[in-house]
């Protein structure tokens, strides 16, 4: 009876760890799949929007739409590929090479900080286009026909994309098996994330107190004068 016993917990166990593998392939799946979509809208706002308004738009306009979307790009291009490398691997070392190569490419992730303190100025600066520059205003209104989607909303997808992170990765350490190396990196990586996006709405609150600020100088200057 005793044998049987432990016979049946080792079995318990066996599934239990089988359900923690599957799982983690489904989570690493996800990873990489909606990692590429999002490579996908990016490029495809540097395509059909980024590029053609360059010409037609003073730089200054240009980047209060766009910032430094180019180099989210070029970060999300290079990420993109290493993930597609970790796919390859089995279900457990596929989410280790996803996670490792997330965690390399982190300390870039802080040039969204930048990108978001600049998506406030966006309306602004879309307005702007379609009071001044006629030209751009048309080719923004039929990019946006052809897609079915407005600029604004993707110019929005790299806050999501940020925020999205960390429950990627906390699925993943739920997943992982306890007191594995995969659980290990997927804690350390949340925890920098975490940091990031403390530092983005920092800067993002300061940012905003600089604007109003300056708001209430020119008000109060407006009056006395």
């Amino acid at each position: 009876a005793k044998a049987a016993l432990e016979e049946a917990k080792a079995a318990l166990e066996e599934a239990a760890r089988d359900k923690k593998v599957r799982e983690l392939s489904t989570c690493v799946s996800e990873f990489v799949s909606t990692e590429a979509r999002y490579l996908a809208d990016l490029q495809s706002v540097a395509v059909a929007f980024l590029e053609p308004l360059r010409p037609l738009l003073p730089p200054q306009l240009h980047y209060a739409i766009f910032s430094n979307l180019p180099q989210l790009q070029g970060l999300h291009q290079g990420l993109g590929t290493d993930l597609e490398r970790a796919t390859s691997e089995t279900a457990s070392d596929s989410g280790q090479a996803c996670v490792d190569a997330f965690s390399k490419l982190l300390p870039y992730f802080r040039m969204y900080a930048t990108y978001c303190c600049n998506y406030p100025n966006v309306a602004e600066a879309l307005c702007k286009v379609a009071a001044e520059h006629s030209g751009a205003a048309t080719a923004l209104v039929e990019a946006e026909e052809a897609r079915g989607v407005k600029l604004q909303a993707l110019l929005f997808r790299p806050v999501q994309r940020l925020c999205v992170y960390p429950l990627l990765l906390e699925r993943m350490k739920k997943s992982s098996q306890p007191e594995s190396q995969m659980r290990t990196t997927c804690e350390s990586a949340f925890a920098a994330l975490q940091e990031l996006n403390s530092e983005v709405n920092e800067r993002v609150r300061q940012m905003e107190a600089r604007l109003h600020m300056t708001a209430g100088r020119l008000l109060v200057g407006g009056v006395e004068h």
